[in-house]
C-alpha cells in the first residue's frame, strides 16, 4: 500500500461525510420551507391587492425568500450527489 492510499481514504470518507451534511441541511431546509410556504401564501392572499408599498413590499420579500430557499434546497441536493458520487470514485 503507497502512502497515498490512506490520504485518499480519508478524503473519500471526508467527502462522504460532507455529502451527508449537505444532504442532512437540505432536509432541516425543507422542513423550514415547509412550514414557512402556508405564511407567505397567507400574507399574500390576505395583502397581495393591496397598493400599499409596505404590503406591496412585504409580499415581493416574502416570495425572493421563498424562491431562494428552494434555489438552496436543490444546491444543496446537487452538491450533495456530486460530492458523494466523486467520493465514491476514489
Amino acid at each position: 500500500m503507497t502512502e497515498a492510499a490512506p490520504d485518499l481514504a480519508r478524503t473519500r470518507d471526508a467527502l462522504i461525510q460532507a455529502a451527508e451534511q449537505l444532504q442532512s441541511t437540505a432536509r432541516v431546509l425543507e422542513e423550514v420551507a415547509t412550514a414557512y410556504r402556508p405564511v407567505v401564501g397567507e400574507v399574500t392572499a390576505t395583502v397581495g391587492g393591496s397598493t400599499q408599498q409596505v404590503d406591496i413590499k412585504m409580499v415581493e420579500t416574502l416570495q425572493h425568500a421563498r424562491h431562494l430557499t428552494d434555489q438552496a434546497i436543490e444546491a444543496l441536493k446537487t452538491t450533495a450527489a456530486r460530492v458523494a458520487g466523486y467520493a465514491q470514485s476514489l
